[in-house]
């Protein structure tokens, strides 16, 4: 089947889901309850006992901008402004007057009765958003504070139940409305009328439900989190244990708001903003649960749209109150409709693909579909701001979304179920294999024998290379502890220095503070080659295998130039030697880890001046297309033929070279090394005995 056919075949669905969901109408039934009629309702054929209870839908008398009370009627006939159906919002009503859902107005129906022989009740739903109301100049009961202001005005969704007995056979009912906090203002649910009897069970039938489906689903959420903790390989029941949860969440603030029976003060706002954060949070996270069923049939593009839709969404309701945020809903309730329409694609492509378990969880998807789009349908624009029959007659409940989830629950555990015994019956069958192998081990045990002796003649020729290995391993370790020796010595030199700078400083040998200030400078600049030198002991093995990231930069010549000049002329001439720096192109840039060069020129110079006692100490470099060269050379001691090979060796110690322990060059020369190797260069050094040394580098121009 073609995608065009698939999305055919999606479109389809919805529209008979659209059509037949929630549907709750009796088509056993022959006549019609009655609607009220210009504000009129006439119940005195209507018998409670036989025919049950009735909703006070149809055209009540509306006072736009009023709120008037029952002696303000008697006293006169205050000036309607028209009809307005119930139930329904008032937005869309056709006066100039009324431009939002925001504002006030009284509702007056007259309902005609037989004469009074019974206590009736009325079943009050969500008023939006705060209302009174009057039976025959009575009181009965207030959601929230009706008002003609927004400070004033106290919104309040509170389901109740108000009895009354009549006192005649003519109820006068009149209700208060005023609305400043949310988009859509009025009666948008159906009043019911009844005997006591009938509406208190009705509602406590209505609550026991909502009570079970909230325990159900919660339970089942966090049955299904704690799978996921223990096998977290498979993260779909993370996603439909948090689904399960959202909506048994959204249970206990919808239908009879079951919080509010709990904690009647509780703040309006905080409960719309979880009301309406489970259901911007709990679109994306089932399409995300679909997405990890069906993880090749799930566009990963409409996944995204969803996750972003509902993230951004949320953060409104997070930021912004109600009236600002339910200006929104329409919005995500065609994203809704949008990712519905993927859902159904998904199912529709994983049956025809025959994934496991596919027809009987989309069977139960589509169920669970079926009712949230009853629900989105029962909160949608045109159901409120419109009167249109059609929708009113087959959408009678938005609570309906917690019953397709519990079918969607048992189809879940049904699969789990085949899954686990699928995994049951596998383990059984490996079982088996297993005790076949071994049985085959146990056989081939026997054939063992001749390998072993093959083995251990292996193992006697491997023993003696590793008596060779044990000897050169020896000869490392008494390398190391002349390293450790060297590394003594190189820490020595320079705080010898610093004690000297320091105690002519304390003998007041320097009294001039622009001397002192400059050795000072000296001292701190000893300090940090210490420091750098101790770091370089712990980075070497680091160099060695490239886990230090370079930090190139560019430098021009010239101040590769002064760095050597400032650096190391004073320790150099205190020596009693001469510094020449012979640097060409010093307009020119090269591109180096300026500080690890810095490392590789203070090991070669400082070497340079403990083994040259006389002479000078030169500095040159040029550049090419491709590489800087630098050589530091001096006219010391120099460096014996049979160690010049072996001076960049990390452990050497030859007597008579620069590495040896009374030296102590070893490692520097080798960290020296690594850092050129590392700019993508070479290092040698040619020497000759008392005719000086020169240590040749070259590193790539630019550095990546």
């Amino acid at each position: 089947m073609s995608l065009r056919n698939i999305f055919k075949v999606t479109a389809i669905v919805i529209g008979l889901i659209a059509l037949f969901s929630g549907c709750e109408t009796s088509f056993a039934e022959n006549t019609m309850p009655p609607k009220a009629l210009s504000g009129i309702l006439d119940l005195r054929n209507w018998d409670f006992e036989k025919d049950g209870t009735i909703k006070l839908d149809g055209e009540w008398d509306f006072y736009w901008n009023k709120l008037l009370n029952f002696s303000e009627f008697e006293s006169g006939s205050p000036v309607k402004t028209g009809s307005i159906i119930v139930p329904g919002s008032w937005n869309k009503y056709e006066t100039a007057e009324i431009s939002s859902g925001k504002g006030f107005a009284t509702y007056k129906l007259v309902i005609l009765v037989n004469e009074a022989e019974q206590t009736l009740a009325l079943k009050l739903p969500r008023i939006f958003t705060a209302y009174s109301i009057w039976a025959d100049g009575k009181p009965l009961t207030t959601g929230g504070k009706v008002a003609t202001s927004k400070s004033d005005a106290i919104p309040q969704y509170y389901p109740k139940v108000v009895t009354y007995m009549p006192q005649n056979d003519r109820i006068e009912l009149i209700v208060q409305v005023s609305n400043f906090s949310h988009r859509s203002g009025g009666i948008l649910e159906s009043i019911k009328l009844g005997t006591e009897m009938q509406i208190i069970t009705s509602r406590e039938n209505r609550l026991a439900l909502e009570l079970f489906l909230f325990g159900a689903l919660f339970v089942m959420g966090i049955y299904h989190v704690f799978l996921f903790i223990f096998r977290k390989k498979n993260v779909s029941p993370l996603y439909f244990g948090i689904f399960c949860i959202l909506i048994a969440i959204r249970t206990l603030f919808v239908g009879e708001i079951y919080i509010i029976q709990l904690f009647p003060d509780f703040n309006w706002e905080i409960q719309h903003k979880i009301q309406t954060m489970t259901y911007y949070i709990g679109v994306p996270v089932f399409t995300t649960f679909v997405k990890s069923i069906f993880p090749n049939e799930f566009p990963i593009k409409a996944l995204r749209f969803s996750q972003l839709a509902g993230c951004l969404f949320s953060l409104l309701v997070l930021v912004t109150p109600a009236r600002i945020f339910t200006v929104f809903n329409p919005l995500y309730q065609v994203i809704t409709v949008l990712s519905v329409i993927f859902i159904i694609y998904t199912f529709i492509l994983a049956c025809i693909r025959k994934r496991q378990g596919a027809l009987l969880f989309s069977l139960s998807g589509v169920f669970f579909v079926l009712t949230s789009i009853n629900d989105l349908l029962f909160l949608s624009v045109p159901f409120n701001d419109y009167n249109i029959p059609f929708l009113r007659h087959i959408i009678v409940t938005g609570n309906l979304s917690s019953f397709g989830l519990i079918v969607l629950v048992i189809s879940q555990s049904v699969v789990l179920a085949i899954n686990l015994s699928k995994a049951f019956s596998q383990v059984e069958v490996m079982t088996d294999e297993l005790m076949i192998a071994n049985n085959q081990k146990s056989e081939l045990l026997l054939t063992l024998e001749d390998k072993v002796k093959e083995r251990t003649n292996e193992l006697e020729s491997s023993n003696k290379e590793l008596e060779k290995a044990y000897k050169s391993l020896s000869q490392l370790e008494k390398a190391r502890r002349n390293l450790f020796a060297n590394i003594s010595h190189d820490l020595k030199t320079p705080m010898t220095l610093i004690q000297g700078y320091t105690e002519a400083i304390l003998d007041d040998m320097i009294t001039e503070d622009e001397q002192k200030r400059k050795y000072l400078k000296l001292i701190h600049s000893k300090i940090v080659n210490l420091s750098n030198l101790t770091n370089d002991v712990f980075e070497l093995s680091q160099l060695e295998s490239r886990d230090i990231r370079l930090e190139p930069e560019p430098v021009n010549m010239k101040k590769i130039k002064e760095k050597l000049d400032n650096k190391y002329r004073h320790d150099i001439e205190s020596a009693g030697l001469n510094f020449l720096i012979e640097i060409l192109n010093q307009d020119e840039y090269i591109s180096l880890d300026i500080n690890r060069i810095e490392r590789v020129f203070s090991n070669l110079i400082y070497n340079a001046i403990k083994h040259t006692s006389r002479g000078k100490i030169t500095v040159s470099g040029s550049l090419t297309d491709e590489y800087a060269q630098f050589c530091v050379s001096d006219t010391g001691s120099g460096i014996s033929p049979d160690d010049l090979p072996h001076i960049f060796d990390r452990f050497y110690t030859g007597s008579k070279s620069r590495n040896s322990v009374k030296e102590g060059r070893g490692l520097g020369l080798a960290i020296a090394k690594e850092i050129v190797e590392y700019h993508g260069g070479t290092i040698c050094a040619k020497s000759s005995i008392n005719e000086g040394t020169s240590f040749i580098f070259t590193i790539k121009r630019n550095l990546p």
